[in-house]
């Protein structure tokens, strides 16, 4: 399966491209991942954060470490 990139209708309408955020911007916009920032946390960490003025959610998935690394 390939990866899918999604715009919502608003975004759409403006046409905008969709940007792609630097570690650094993501890291302050979620107040370094905050835990008091989490909205949800099942396979993948949700974070509020602020980006370009504007409120978002941010999706962080743990690396998980199965077994011990050689």
């Amino acid at each position: 399966m390939g990866k899918e990139e999604y715009q919502d209708e608003e975004s759409k309408a403006r046409s905008e491209p969709i940007k792609i955020f630097p570690a650094k911007d993501i890291q302050q916009a979620t107040n370094n991942y905050d835990p008091n920032l989490i909205l949800g946390s099942v396979i993948t960490t949700v974070y509020k954060g602020t980006l370009d003025e504007r409120e978002v959610a941010i999706k962080s998935k743990a690396l998980q470490c199965i077994g011990p690394l050689r």
